[in-house]
């Protein structure tokens, strides 16, 4: 709630009096070219067994059907999973702006899908290209949740993608890295909170079984330290632990 109002805010800053109606999005099966590329109608991946595929590259949708005509394209980027949920988890946000008439007369909604189990490195590559292509005819305007806010700073590394971008806004974005992605802290911590060794185990099995999962998130977002506040690992009862649970079949 709290990352929903702030982007709320900044719009506010861009596009004033903004409406709180609603709409109900309909179900159809649209392609349209646009920004000299395939984009495909949002509202076809509302079903929620369209969400089973896997994106093999950065996919761009259209929330609506209208012209893009003169106005900035939106691109609104999900972060972890979202590539399985329908609207990818904008639908609220694009429902609330797509009503404010001043908001329309200037953007028009996009939505990004691409596949958040990729490393970092595969990633920045897809969106270079993804991001080029949709900003062909206009820069384009981004907003980002959590990993997805790293991965377009590093593809305007490269100067064509910064160029082909307008502003970005950024909620959660953990350019540092993260803690929960540095597998010792995590261990030592969930060591210190739980006394029993059950519970300890218990814990320490089920971050090993999601992480050996997605082991993206441990080698591209680490925390890196900057703050010199990451403890030393001890060989405490978490890594005693850890050997059981790492014994223990996944």
């Amino acid at each position: 709630m709290a990352d929903l109002l702030l982007v709320i805010l900044a719009f506010a800053l861009i596009a004033p009096g903004q409406s709180c109606q609603a709409q109900e999005v309909y179900i159809n099966k649209h392609w349209t070219q646009s920004a000299g590329r395939a984009i495909s109608s949002a509202h076809a991946l509302v079903p929620q067994r369209a969400m089973h595929s896997t994106p093999a590259n950065m996919e761009v949708y259209e929330y609506d059907e209208s012209p893009l005509g003169s106005r900035e394209p939106l691109l609104l980027i999900h972060g972890l999973l979202g590539e399985y949920h329908p609207l990818f988890r904008w639908s609220e946000l694009a429902k609330y702006l797509s009503q404010d008439e001043v908001f329309q007369h200037r953007y028009k909604i996009y939505l990004a899908r691409y596949n958040s189990h990729s490393s970092l490195k595969d990633l920045t590559e897809v969106f270079n290209h993804g991001l080029r292509d949709l900003a062909q005819t206009r820069r384009l305007t981004i907003v980002t949740v959590s990993m997805s806010g790293q991965i377009v700073r590093d593809a305007m590394k490269d100067p064509a993608v910064d160029q082909s971008i307008s502003r970005v806004l950024t909620m959660g974005a953990f350019f540092r890295g993260s803690p929960l992605f540095c597998s010792d802290w995590m261990h030592q911590t969930i060591g210190k909170r739980h006394r029993s060794p059950f519970c300890r185990i218990d814990r320490l099995l089920a971050y090993k079984i999601y992480f050996a999962r997605h082991k993206n998130l441990l080698l591209d977002f680490g925390w890196d330290n900057a703050d010199g506040q990451m403890p030393a690992f001890r060989h405490s009862h978490a890594r005693a632990d850890l050997e059981v649970s790492s014994n223990s079949p996944p």
